[in-house]
């Protein structure tokens, strides 16, 4: 999971350049691919929040049935809150991790 964090945060800094269209298709893949795999992160650890939150990531990223918002500036915010959550539920999840460690 910290690897696809890493790379969709990545991604979204590349895409606040200039890019060409098939960059922010190739950025649809990345994202919601992480929110697939944070979903499931999710589930599995019990955290019902980030669950959410990568499932909604998600179907907002999917490349197969687009959601079209239109203006760049509304993807660039959407996209930086998508990485800071991805970021914030990898720590959810090092605690989550951690504290079943101390029970071990």
């Amino acid at each position: 999971m910290r690897a696809l964090v890493l790379v969709s945060t990545l991604a979204v800094l590349l895409a606040m350049l200039d890019m060409p269209w098939s960059y922010y298709r190739l950025l649809r893949v990345v994202l919601c691919l992480t929110g697939v795999v944070g979903f499931v992160a999710a589930r599995r650890a019990g955290l019902e929040t980030w669950m959410w939150f990568h499932g909604v990531a998600a179907v907002l990223y999917n490349p197969v049935l687009p959601v079209e918002l239109g203006e760049k500036a509304l993807w660039t915010v959407l996209n930086l809150v998508t990485v800071v959550g991805g970021w914030r539920s990898l720590a959810a999840f090092q605690a989550v991790e951690h504290a079943e460690r101390g029970r071990a």
